[in-house]
């Protein structure tokens, strides 16, 4: 799938406000930057600008191919992260470890079933790691959310929701962003998963 150029450029402005976002959270856990909100919300709304109402798929570049015959994923959720070890076209096994999750999906609709999900027809893809822009998950998490007493919107515009679609499996996830093969940013549970 090839992005439109307005598409492309409005992703590339929200991608940079998203990584000065999540740095000041790391740095300043407790703090908000109004301006850089309001970046990031104007962000948002360019992107949002081009696909709304609906949700559309997009390819990411980043994680290797899987292995499209057998890529053997093996999940790894749990409060000290997320990451998923999968094997690659090549044969070497990857890691792919998402940061600052909020929800995690694994399992359902296989290739041969992958025509049934809700999202076919939208841009998804057969064994590709993709993002969903104007995710329904997304909006549904915060409406869930939105009770908390110090609920904070505007979830859109911070996290994404990836998508992998694997031979047997499919995996999604709610996060602010992924790294590839850094061994830092895992647990050692998923780093042992990297040699199943």
């Amino acid at each position: 799938m090839t992005l439109d150029h307005n598409l492309s450029d409005a992703l590339a402005a929200l991608a940079e406000v998203r990584s000065l976002y999540w740095q000041h959270q790391h740095a300043s856990p407790w703090s908000r930057d109004e301006n850089l909100e309001r970046q990031l919300a104007d962000a948002w709304a360019a992107v949002a600008a081009q696909v709304a109402p609906q949700e559309l798929v997009v390819p990411v570049a980043g994680p290797p191919q899987c292995d499209v015959g057998a890529p053997s994923p093996v999940l790894v959720a749990g409060a000290e992260g997320t990451s998923v070890a999968y094997d690659r076209q090549d044969g070497e096994r990857c890691l792919l470890t998402f940061r600052n999750v909020d929800s995690v999906l694994f399992g359902g609709s296989n290739d041969e079933a992958l025509s049934g999900h809700r999202l076919w027809g939208r841009g998804l893809q057969f064994y590709a790691f993709q993002e969903v822009i104007n995710s329904a998950w997304i909006a549904q998490r915060e409406t869930e959310n939105s009770v908390h007493e110090y609920h904070h919107g505007g979830w859109h515009a911070r996290l994404r929701h990836f998508i992998y679609t694997f031979h047997d499996e499919t995996l999604e996830c709610i996060a602010a962003d992924f790294v590839v093969d850094d061994p830092d940013s895992a647990s050692p549970a998923a780093l042992a998963a990297l040699s199943m």
